[in-house]
């Protein structure tokens, strides 16, 4: 798809920045998906799988501040820096969940290189309680969405 996406934006002159969004906090399969009984897979050390996440409002504010910037990379990778345990994002949340082990083939941690972005956009390290408030304020109009439809 950014193959032929960056082919497309050289044959009609346009300029083409691809995003690779990690997981946004509440609109992502862990906050947003929980339901009563939610189970993470659990490592050997006790962790539980590690992503790269970023806050729905700090994702508004880096899209805001790059769509300001004159000239963008092709490719721009788009989390804040450091990775966020998915069970401490429950937890900040005050949601129950419990673990299972996980299987061999489960991948414990998954980390964007955000260098380039924070380069270009300055962000707040990734932190569970502040990513689980931004969505909590977003939240209540995200209901009221989804009751209008």
């Amino acid at each position: 798809m950014e193959q032929r996406s960056a082919a497309l934006a050289v044959d009609i002159g346009v300029q083409l920045c691809m995003l690779r969004i990690g997981n946004i906090a509440g609109l992502d399969a862990i906050l947003g998906g929980w339901q009563p009984g939610f189970q993470l897979d659990q490592f050997w050390d006790g962790a539980t799988p590690a992503r790269s996440y970023i806050g729905v409002r700090t994702l508004a504010q880096v899209l805001g501040t790059l769509l300001a910037l004159p000239k963008l990379p092709e490719v721009i990778n788009l989390a804040q820096p450091g990775l966020i345990e998915m069970g401490s994002l429950l937890d900040a949340a005050g949601l129950d969940w419990t673990t299972r082990a996980a299987p061999s083939n489960a991948i414990s941690s998954v980390e964007l290189d955000t260098g380039l972005l924070q380069n270009l956009v300055q962000m707040p390290e990734a932190n569970a309680a502040d990513m689980v408030r931004q969505w909590r304020k977003l939240e209540p109009h995200m209901t009221e969405k989804q009751e209008q439809v």
